[in-house]
């Protein structure tokens, strides 16, 4: 049986710095030079190339542990969307507090929402109130598929309702979340109607 070998132990020592076992997992596996999905390390550097989430962290032993914890921790986090379930827990609670001060409650009107991550969020919540009886993946599944379903035009803002705050209609929805997105034309935004031979 091999003996893993630790390559990093500066991250090791950041494992104290968390009680969400989801990081310490994260940070024990740097240690030993495994990285999430995507990411590498190089000349002491940790890299990650995938388009629009590139970055380059030099890795130094001699930071203090606090802010080597803190650093790598908002980088996974901001660059790669890696969130713990306490970390989502925590963004909803700010999210309702902000939500409250910005009055967004008393918006009716998708197309006023400008920022990315209030959008994010009543999407996901949209998602989560549809589908109260699916597991957290096939939540993630289906958020991920409106979210490409969004961003590719197929639905735009005027398909998207809200009230007080909240999403509550989402048209052309249902029959994206139940189509495969092979059977979709991306340039026409229209559903490919297969004809009988």
């Amino acid at each position: 049986m091999s003996v893993k070998e630790i390559i990093y132990p500066h991250f090791l020592h950041c494992c104290q710095e968390t009680e969400d076992h989801y990081w310490k997992y994260i940070f024990e596996d740097l240690s030993y030079g495994r990285a999430p999905y995507g990411v590498y390390f190089t000349k002491g550097f940790m890299c990650c190339g995938f388009k629009g989430k590139e970055f380059s962290y030099r890795v130094d032993p001699h930071i203090p542990v606090p802010q080597l914890f803190k650093e790598v921790k908002t980088i996974l986090n901001v660059k790669l969307g890696i969130k713990s379930s306490s970390d989502i827990l925590s963004t909803r609670e700010k999210f309702e507090k902000t939500s409250e001060r910005l009055a967004l409650h008393e918006c009716n009107d998708w197309t006023l929402l400008k920022k990315k991550e209030v959008r994010g969020l009543l999407l996901e919540n949209f998602i989560i109130s549809q589908n109260k009886n699916f597991n957290r993946i096939k939540q993630k599944r289906l958020l991920s598929s409106l979210m490409l379903a969004i961003q590719l035009k197929i639905i735009n803002n005027e398909d998207i309702s809200i009230y007080h705050g909240r999403v509550t209609e989402i048209k052309k929805w249902e029959k994206i979340q139940n189509t495969n997105l092979k059977d979709w034309d991306f340039n026409t935004k229209k559903k490919v109607i297969k004809t009988k031979k």
